[in-house]
């Protein structure tokens, strides 16, 4: 297991946890000013090389479901729950293929676009 972050007080224990499913490295928290959610940022090393992610859990799981819905228009995001794993990658932001690894590793769907 790796070494906890100086901040991670501030990240809940799912979000965490599923950094740990997905093998995480270099836990970031993630900086908002939206109280809705928190979470960290965090590299994963693969075959296909190094993928960047953000872990986030919500408050309201139903508001983010339909707010990524909105959101993606050709992309995919993974989630489980409360907890969304966004594929946050150099020129590969919402990649499906990223995307489908997390929902794998954290044991969940991934989410398409409308």
């Amino acid at each position: 297991m790796l070494p906890a972050a100086p901040a991670a007080a501030t990240v809940p224990t799912p979000v965490s946890d599923a950094a740990d499913k997905l093998r995480c490295h270099s836990r970031e928290p993630v900086s908002s000013t939206d109280p809705d959610y928190r979470g960290v940022e965090c590299y994963v090393t693969r075959k296909l090389g190094r993928g960047i992610y953000s872990v986030r859990r919500y408050r309201n799981g139903r508001v983010a479901t339909l707010y990524w819905k909105d959101w993606l228009s050709s992309g995919c995001v993974a989630h489980r729950k409360r907890i969304f794993v966004v594929p946050a990658g150099p020129g590969d932001w919402y990649d499906c293929k990223n995307a489908r690894y997390a929902a794998r590793r954290i044991s969940g769907r991934v989410l398409t676009g409308a």
